[in-house]
């Protein structure tokens, strides 16, 4: 390769660096998670309370919570195992207000009773927590 071509390619690459280190700034706030599943086989809902979950990120440019697959997958497998639920469609919805979140849960809820052929199950808080994966688990 030519110099200028180097050169050129070399602040390109500098010139980027910012804009990808900007990207994956984290927010430090606490974070809120509640869960919800519908079981395909049975029609049955499944919400768990609002909770707050030390470690949990959510990434400020793009406000999307960090490893969500894994914390509804988390929640799958604990309707799998204690409530014998495999075919459970689980996702979690988030925020850095509990309030907010405690409205968005009892809408979440109010629109699923509206449907009568639901079963509505609430997950105790003691018997199901979230947990943020730790580092040495990302590698």
């Amino acid at each position: 390769m030519n110099k200028t071509l180097r050169a050129s390619l070399f602040f390109l690459l500098i010139s980027l660096l910012p804009v990808v280190a900007y990207a994956q700034k984290k927010s430090n706030k606490e974070i809120f998670l509640f869960g919800f599943g519908v079981n395909v086989k049975d029609s049955t809902v499944y919400v768990t309370n609002v909770q707050q979950v030390p470690g949990a990120v959510v990434f400020k440019k793009t406000k999307f919570l960090e490893h969500r697959a894994i914390y509804s997958r988390e929640m799958q497998t604990f309707l799998t195992t204690q409530y014998d639920a495999p075919h459970t469609a689980c996702t979690v919805f988030f925020s850095d207000s509990k309030e907010a979140l405690e409205k968005k849960r009892n809408k979440v809820r109010r629109e699923q009773q509206k449907n009568a052929v639901l079963k509505i199950r609430e997950i105790p808080a003691d018997a199901f927590r979230f947990v943020a994966p730790s580092l040495s688990e990302n590698q």
